[in-house]
């Protein structure tokens, strides 16, 4: 293994600073505490739980709140949508039938199937990536705000979708790398 790989000893993970504790509109709620709101992040960036990732997201966090409590709110509020549209996607995935082909039912006296959703497939997605599309788009872009306001690129955090590293992007552009050939 490289020095790179296994990294230097970082000591305990940084304490976060207390403006990351999302507060209720009545001012005293704690709605979800600075650790809880690492976590959110860590999930949303979709960053491993290694210690390295966790203190670098950490740094980032605190850097963050020493520059601008407006974007920390504005960070929270974001995680915030994204984790109501995530909510959201999973209701409608439990309401859309999974029916043959994943067609909609037109009748039901007679069983018959739109073609519709035939007509417009030609990269093989289905009925359900259609209905879906809209609020996943929303989804990645606050995944790619979040990522640009925490500036996660400048702490090294190169898994993050934002960030050029090995993993960036990837999970959020269908079928992952590209190769390139040279002729």
């Amino acid at each position: 293994m490289t020095v790179r790989r296994i990294g230097p000893l970082y000591g305990p993970l940084p304490d976060l600073d207390p403006v990351w504790a999302y507060v209720g509109d009545d001012g005293e709620t704690v709605l979800y505490s600075p650790d809880d709101m690492l976590e959110m992040i860590r999930e949303m960036q979709e960053l491993r739980s290694s210690y390295d990732q966790l203190h670098r997201l950490s740094m980032a966090m605190n850097s963050l709140a020493a520059l601008s409590t407006r974007s920390v709110k504005t960070v929270q509020e974001d995680v915030q949508k994204y984790y109501q549209l995530m909510d959201g996607v999973d209701a409608e995935l439990e309401e859309i039938p999974n029916l043959t082909g994943d067609l909609p039912i037109i009748r039901a006296d007679v069983v018959e199937y739109s073609e519709e959703p035939l007509k417009q497939r030609t990269d093989g997605r289905t009925y359900t990536d259609f209905v879906l599309q809209p609020v996943r788009e929303r989804m990645s872009r606050l995944v790619i705000k979040v990522c640009r306001t925490l500036d996660l690129e400048a702490f090294d955090l190169n898994e993050a979708p934002c960030c050029s590293g090995p993993g960036g992007m990837q999970s959020h552009i269908r079928g992952g790398t590209v190769p390139l050939y040279r002729s």
